[in-house]
């Protein structure tokens, strides 16, 4: 075997080498493209999860702030009148 034949197998052997890492490499860039679109496609629903989560957690919040206001003004008038009685039985008092 000449030098020809032997540099003939040695680059057939290297191309085909090449080959076979190429198509992995194209099978790896399908892989992580479909990865990511997966991953896109997640983030997104969790995404709409999460805003409409927030927006039930702030409706609650509202209501539940709202009900302490109208609790803390019911206390503040009955303090109020209560007081207003007292005072008013210390003047009849005096």
């Amino acid at each position: 075997m000449d030098w020809t034949q032997a540099f003939t197998i040695i680059l057939t052997i290297i191309t085909s080498m090449v080959a076979v890492w190429y198509a992995f490499y194209q099978i790896a860039k399908a892989d992580i493209k479909e990865n990511r679109e997966e991953f896109l496609i997640f983030r997104q629903k969790s995404d709409k999860e999460s805003e409409y989560f927030r927006k039930e957690m702030r409706e609650e919040f509202s209501k539940v702030h709202a009900l302490w206001a109208d609790l803390l003004k019911k206390i503040y008038e009955i303090e109020k009148q209560t007081y207003a009685i007292k005072l008013d039985q210390s003047r009849r008092k005096s």
